[in-house]
C-alpha cells in the first residue's frame, strides 16, 4: 500500500504544481492539448484514488476472514481476495507510469 500512496501523492502534487506555475493553465478550459493533458491526470489521479481505497476495503475483508473463518477454508478465501489485490495494484502502477508520462507530455509542450 506504501507505493500506491506514494505514487498518488506524486501524482497530486506535480499536477498542483503544473496548474500553479504554468501560464498556459486556465481553469475550467480544456481546449489547448497542454489542458487535455492536464484532464487526463486528473482522471488518472482520481481513478487511482478509487484503486487505493479498493484495496484498502479488500485488506479489511481479509482481516475479518481471517479473524472469522477456521484453516480449513481459509487458504481459498484469502487467495481470492490477494489476487484481486495484485489486480489492483498493478492497475494502480500502470496509472502512476501513464501519469507520469502525461506530466513529461506537458512539460515538454
Amino acid at each position: 500500500m506504501g507505493f500506491v500512496w506514494m505514487s498518488i501523492w506524486t501524482t497530486a502534487i506535480t499536477g498542483v504544481l503544473l496548474m500553479l506555475f504554468s501560464p498556459k493553465f486556465h481553469f475550467g478550459s480544456y481546449q489547448a492539448p497542454w489542458e487535455i493533458y492536464l484532464l487526463l491526470k486528473q482522471i488518472i489521479f482520481v481513478a487511482m484514488i478509487i484503486a487505493a481505497i479498493s484495496i484498502g476495503k479488500i485488506v479489511r475483508k481479509m482481516e475479518s476472514i481471517l479473524a472469522m473463518t477456521p484453516n480449513s477454508s481459509l487458504e481459498d478465501r484469502i487467495s481470492f481476495h490477494h489476487n484481486r489485490i495484485l489486480v489492483r495494484r498493478r492497475l494502480n502502477i500502470v496509472f502512476g507510469l501513464v501519469a507520469l508520462l502525461i506530466s513529461m507530455r506537458m512539460v515538454m509542450s
